[in-house]
């Protein structure tokens, strides 16, 4: 499959292909599976501050989510599940406004703005002796923005089992940046909180996050470009079928720090920049753009 990727500047709608693009650090959540305390997380992410806007908890030891495996946690509630991949997930806890309301964030760097992403996960419903609710959702957050509510999952699982059951989940934001905090937190979809009753608090797992970087077919056009070196230190070329183009190369802030008219077939490049950039090359009625990075 063809990987052309949209100029800034256009707003990608409707539905298309996609690629693969900047990802979440550590998106599987993986964690030593022999976890010594409550409250620990996998590398690459932190906890949501329950000084946070998004967050109803209101005490910091009530914001604290908890990496989780097929090991019971040493804690006086019992915290188990099997991950959706690999070893270790994390839980957390809605307790309701006031109480437990726990979940992990990661800022994501290098985005094009204008450019949709599409964010994949998976979820489950975990027990715990006091927070035996049976159904919720994740929030995802873009900085304080909400991006969505996932659709409900349900589980009829006793606190102690493992046969945990995953859902995967998708949602949709436009970066108007080039880093993000992406936020999580659990929900309660029936807003009840009676403790160790069925319908009380609530115990959401997470786990296998990664990103997609949306592509829409009809606002590309289907020109060849090839660049190589790629990553590089200084130089790379572009080759393309093309007897005749003109290039441009912008940074991610959209300034052009390179332009070349009536270019042909391979041409090199050098830059004395280091970053990532966006190389487009364009005929009279069709254009191609693909990402260097210069390292």
């Amino acid at each position: 499959m063809k990987t052309l990727y949209t100029f800034l500047g256009v707003v990608l709608i409707g539905t298309g292909t996609h690629t693969f693009s900047q990802d979440f650090i550590n998106g599987d959540l993986e964690g030593d599976k022999n976890i010594p305390e409550v409250s620990y997380l996998p590398d690459g992410w932190q906890a949501i501050s329950h000084t946070d806007v998004i967050c109803r908890a209101n005490e910091a030891y009530k914001a604290t989510p908890d990496l989780t495996s097929s090991i019971p946690l040493p804690s006086s509630v019992t915290i188990v599940g099997t991950p959706q991949s690999g070893e270790t997930f994390i839980s957390a806890l809605d307790f309701g406004p006031g109480w437990h309301h726990e979940g992990i964030q990661q800022k994501l760097t290098g985005l094009i703005p204008g450019t949709v992403y599409r964010i994949h996960f998976y979820q489950a419903v975990i027990k715990q002796n006091n927070a035996l609710d049976t159904s919720g959702s994740w929030m995802v957050y873009q900085d304080d923005h909400m991006i969505g509510v996932s659709s409900v999952s349900s589980s009829q699982e006793s606190f102690s089992s493992e046969k945990t059951k995953w859902d995967k989940r998708s949602m949709e934001f436009t970066a108007t940046a080039e880093s993000h905090v992406i936020k999580f937190l659990p929900v309660d979809d029936d807003n009840v909180y009676n403790h160790d009753k069925e319908d009380g608090n609530l115990r959401m797992g997470i786990d296998n996050i990664y990103l997609e970087e949306v592509i829409d077919l009809e606002l590309t056009q289907d020109l060849e470009m090839t660049l190589f070196p790629n990553p590089t230190l200084d130089q790379f070329f572009v080759k393309t079928d093309l007897e005749k183009y003109d290039m441009t190369i912008m940074d991610l802030a959209g300034r052009i720090v390179y332009q070349q008219q009536n270019c042909s077939y391979q041409m090199p490049v050098e830059l004395d920049q280091r970053g990532v950039f966006l190389v487009r090359i364009q005929t009279q009625d069709q254009f191609a753009v693909r990402r260097i990075v210069i390292q």
